[in-house]
């Protein structure tokens, strides 16, 4: 298949008005899929700009952290604030099928961006917004990163941190709650799209990081309920011996996970050769064995001991038994089932230096898997984007004099 196919989304105008990374990787995946993303970004640029650098000790021109969320996407650096700038954010609104912010809802409102104000001028425009906790409550007006209103509120760090004397909370994944934020967006997006196909009205498409962090632990907050009981974390010995990692001889972990106990109970323990050992707890279903996980788990644990990590895999991939080793992050940029679907792939930085860059989990048999292309610089674009816009070499000179550009 050509890298030439029409891409779904080609001729579909978005606006960015957005920083960080929940409401750019909406954009990103829009570009991905062929949508002309225009990210408008202030004289200094969006901050990611720089927290990115921070992860990597790297630059402007190798900035990858940032370009992960801004791949593919037109960058015009400006001045909103000024009479020219408002005007010439409307015009660009006034053009797109989707404007994108995660700016804070009074503020929309102070500038006359937020839904209301625009779907009354332009009702076929898609206005898509994120916030950290919901448009209703006491902390509807709350600013939100993902590491507080997503980790943080959902009980996660807390209840997923292993206690001791020595121990402290887990730190939160850089940019994952938004990550999976943004990709819900994009969802909405599309959804939107499809009924504007039927009716041509546009539509408000928002999330919350809140929110996405509830859905996401949907069966944990529900079972942590009262009526439940369950404690997080769950320690060693309330997990289910067939959903649990265990150290080989070789001090390699693996993990297991059997769900259809009653198909693969005796497998496995065959694998292990430990049938004898556990004839005696006369365990017929998958909720028996999770009441004596205590006693069980310590004779997996002794047998998973005596083998190293490959030998126990084939094993027990060979019975089709779902199994893996516990790897390392690093690992994932060289891994081949990750390299030959393209789960990952190459990514040149402006001054050319390459390193591996995930992609959005998203695929269509019409399509090629995207290839990543280059995040723009701040401002990058101001200038192209303006002359698409119809501007002339005058009515440019005229807004950098004003200090809108």
């Amino acid at each position: 298949m050509s890298e030439q196919t029409r891409k779904p989304l080609q001729g579909i105008k978005v606006v960015e008005l957005a920083t960080y990374v929940a409401a750019p990787v909406c954009g990103r995946m829009l570009a991905d899929f062929g949508a002309d993303v225009i990210k408008i970004e202030g004289f200094k640029g969006d901050p990611w700009r720089e927290t990115a650098k921070a992860c990597t000790f790297t630059g402007d021109e190798e900035n990858p952290v940032f370009d992960i969320y801004n791949a593919g996407k037109k960058s015009i650096r400006m001045n909103i604030k000024t009479a020219e700038g408002k005007k010439l954010l409307e015009e660009m609104i006034a053009q797109a099928d989707i404007f994108i912010s995660n700016n804070r809802t009074a503020s929309l409102k102070r500038n006359g961006l937020d839904y209301e104000t625009l779907h009354a001028k332009y009702p076929s425009l898609i206005c898509v917004t994120i916030n950290g906790y919901g448009d209703k409550g006491p902390d509807a007006a709350a600013p939100g990163f993902d590491n507080v209103a997503f980790w943080t509120r959902s009980g996660f760090l807390m209840d997923m941190s292993v206690k001791s004397d020595q121990s402290y909370p887990v730190l939160s994944p850089t940019g994952s709650g938004d990550t999976v934020a943004g990709a819900m967006l994009f969802g909405g997006v599309m959804t939107a799209l499809y009924q504007r196909e039927m009716t041509g009205e546009g539509d408000h498409v928002t999330t919350a990081l809140y929110n996405n962090s509830v859905w996401m632990l949907a069966s944990m907050i529900l079972q942590a309920q009262d009526k439940y009981g369950v404690k997080f974390p769950k320690t060693r010995t309330m997990s289910s011996p067939f959903s649990s990692p265990y150290r080989c001889q070789d001090g390699e972990w693996l993990c297991i996970t059997v769900l259809d106990y009653d198909r693969y109970r005796d497998t496995i323990f065959r694998i292990l050769g430990i049938e004898e050992e556990m004839s005696a707890f006369h365990i017929p279903t998958q909720a028996d064995i999770k009441k004596q996980c205590a006693d069980i788990i310590p004779i997996m644990e002794r047998a998973f001991a005596k083998k190293p990590c490959d030998e126990w895999l084939k094993l027990l991939k060979a019975a089709d038994v779902v199994c893996g080793r516990l790897n390392h992050m690093r690992e994932v940029s060289f891994d081949e089932q990750a390299l030959v679907n393209r789960f990952i792939q190459p990514y040149r930085c402006h001054n050319g230096e390459e390193c591996m860059m995930a992609t959005p989990p998203i695929r269509l048999a019409s399509q090629e898997v995207p290839l990543a292309k280059g995040a723009p610089l701040n401002g990058e674009d101001t200038l192209a984007v303006l002359r698409q816009l119809g501007y002339d070499e005058e009515q440019i000179e005229a807004l950098k004099a004003s200090g809108t550009i």
